[in-house]
Parts: C-alpha cells; sequence; structure tokens
C-alpha cells in the first residue's frame, strides 16, 4: 500500500512538471511539437515556430471574422483594426506580420500579405473535405506570414484564393522606433519594361525622386528590386565600387507578365557586402523583366541603428471581402 502512495505522489508530481514546461514562448502556452489545431482556452496555436517576443513593446490585434470565402478576396487588416479601435493611430505602429486561422476545402487556399505595394511569398492554407463544414478548432490551420516589406507604409490586406472559411487573423504589430538612424527610400520605376543587359544607376535614380537626400551622410545597405521576368530565368546582381555580389534569379511567367496584380511581383533582396560602399552603386539586370519599385535601405555614417521610414501619402486602399 506504501508503495501504491508513493508511486502515485511520484506520478502526480511529473504530470505537473510535464504541465508547467509547455508554458512560455509567444503570448502564453506553447504546445507540444506534432500536435495540430487551434487552442480556444488559451487563445494561442500548437506550434513551437512561432516568432520571437524580441520587443516588450509588441502588439497582438485580433480580428473574429467567421467568413467564408470563395475565389479571389482581400482582408483590408487597417480597416478592420479601426473597426474594433477607432482611435488606434497605426502611424505609430509598423506591422510584423499575421497569423491566419483558416481552412481551405481542399487544402490548396492561397494567402499573401500585401504590405504597400509589396507582396509576400505565398502561404499555402491547408484543410480536408471532410473536416470543412465542421466548425470545432482542430478543423483549422493556422498560417503565419510574415512581412518581408522593408516598410509599414500603405495599404495591409490579406490576399485570400480558394474555397476558404476564415476564422480568425491576428495582426501581430510593434511600436515605431523613431530613434533609430536607417532610412528606406522607395524608387518608383513604374513598371519600366528591359530586355537584354541593363544597368540601374542606384544614387542616381534616388537623387532624381529625392532632391533634398543628402546621399553623403549614408551608407547603402541593400536594395530590393520588385520585379519579375517574363520567362523566370531573370537575373540581377548588385555592384558596389566595382565589386560583384552574387546574382539572384527574378521570378516570372509568361502569363503572369503582362498583369498588374501584386503577386505577380517578386521581391529580389540584393545585399551590400562593401560595409562603405561610398562610391557607384548599380543594379545590372539580364532578361525580360518589368520593374515596378525598387526599395533602398540607407544607414547613416558613423550611427548605429533600426529603421525611419520617410514619409509618404497615404494611398487609397482597394479590395473586396466576400461574406457568405
Amino acid at each position: 500500500m506504501k508503495k501504491f502512495v508513493l508511486l502515485t505522489a511520484l506520478g502526480l508530481i511529473a504530470t505537473t512538471q510535464s504541465f508547467s514546461q509547455v508554458r512560455g514562448g509567444f503570448g502564453g502556452t506553447v504546445e507540444p511539437r506534432n500536435q495540430g489545431g487551434w487552442d480556444e482556452a488559451s487563445d494561442n496555436y500548437n506550434s513551437v515556430n512561432t516568432w520571437d517576443r524580441r520587443s516588450v513593446r509588441e502588439q497582438r490585434i485580433q480580428i473574429p471574422l467567421n467568413d467564408h470565402l470563395r475565389g479571389q478576396n482581400k482582408i483590408k487588416l487597417k480597416q478592420e483594426i479601426k473597426l474594433l479601435n477607432p482611435y488606434l493611430d497605426l502611424r505609430q505602429s509598423e506591422i510584423v506580420g499575421v497569423i491566419l486561422v483558416a481552412k481551405s476545402k481542399q487544402g490548396r487556399g492561397k494567402a499573401n500579405l500585401i504590405i504597400g505595394g509589396h507582396i509576400s511569398s505565398t502561404s499555402i492554407i491547408g484543410g480536408y473535405p471532410e473536416d470543412f463544414h465542421y466548425n470545432e478548432n482542430y478543423t483549422y490551420s493556422k498560417v503565419k506570414i510574415e512581412n518581408s516589406s522593408l516598410s509599414s507604409q500603405g495599404k495591409w490586406q490579406l490576399d485570400l484564393q480558394g474555397n476558404i472559411k476564415v476564422k480568425k487573423v491576428v495582426v501581430i504589430l510593434k511600436e515605431k522606433q523613431i530613434h533609430e538612424q536607417q532610412r528606406v527610400v522607395k524608387i518608383d520605376m513604374y513598371d519600366q519594361h528591359l530586355r537584354g543587359l541593363n544597368t540601374l544607376k542606384i544614387k542616381q535614380l534616388l537623387k532624381q525622386q529625392n532632391h533634398r537626400l543628402d546621399l553623403s551622410k549614408f551608407s547603402i545597405k541593400d536594395v530590393t528590386l520588385i520585379a519579375k521576368s517574363k520567362k523566370g530565368n531573370g537575373e540581377a546582381v548588385l555592384i558596389v565600387d566595382g565589386r560583384q555580389g552574387y546574382p539572384q534569379t527574378i521570378r516570372g511567367g509568361v502569363r503572369e507578365f503582362d498583369s498588374n496584380a501584386p503577386r505577380t511581383y517578386s521581391q529580389i533582396r540584393l545585399v551590400n557586402g562593401n560595409s562603405i560602399g561610398g562610391g557607384r552603386v548599380q543594379v545590372e539586370l539580364k532578361g525580360n523583366i518589368k520593374v515596378k519599385e525598387i526599395m533602398v535601405k540607407l544607414k547613416k555614417l558613423g550611427q548605429r541603428g533600426g529603421r525611419i521610414d520617410l514619409p509618404t501619402n497615404p494611398r487609397r486602399r482597394t479590395g473586396t471581402r466576400a461574406m457568405n
């Protein structure tokens, strides 16, 4: 009898320890590995691959939707946030990413996060036909999409394709840091169509569109092209003071080449390996390519820090959200 009582007590202690070990992580409970579904009670999602909570000023805004969407739809995140909190000033925040709680009937739904004119890589929304008409939490998938843009300016939208049920969207924000010494400057290229071998002179383009910008105070950290190639085999390479970086592929396709849809463009990030970079900065392009815009990240010489986005006029956001 004493052995039975001792074993029972040890079992309770082990069970208590095992439950205490799953606490922590991003926003509450971190569930055990390889366990799917959505935990309604903790308002968290069963995955250990959560973003690191590096800033105590990070904020999660939950948007309950419970919508059935078919075909192609856009969810206007800023509009939805304003409906929940009309007094929240989003100009003081940067978007880190979103967590989409949804399912698709055939498991082939697609989701993209659009920030300004930038579109993320496509994420797949899972699901099964036999679970599609049930509302239990375990039938939904969690899709995390990070803001891969260099900026938080402009529209914030989720672009969805397929037969999809969306339970909720969680928008991850962080407070904009105004004391940082980096800037992201946009160069509009207006879908310039280039063929063969071409060279873009980055500093010259910056001066043409930003007359007051003193480039002598900055070094160029990296250059991001928003572009596409007709056959998906275009190439881009960054050249700084005659030193050539690694070529990057510009993706695309024949069917999407003449479309203006944001999803048809790719983001090609070209990193400056030269720590100074005070001379010529060029991007060499090869192929049949359309360039929508260029984002240039500048760092103030002699100082450290993060990013300050230059102010731009707010754009009119368009898009529809179908409801069942």
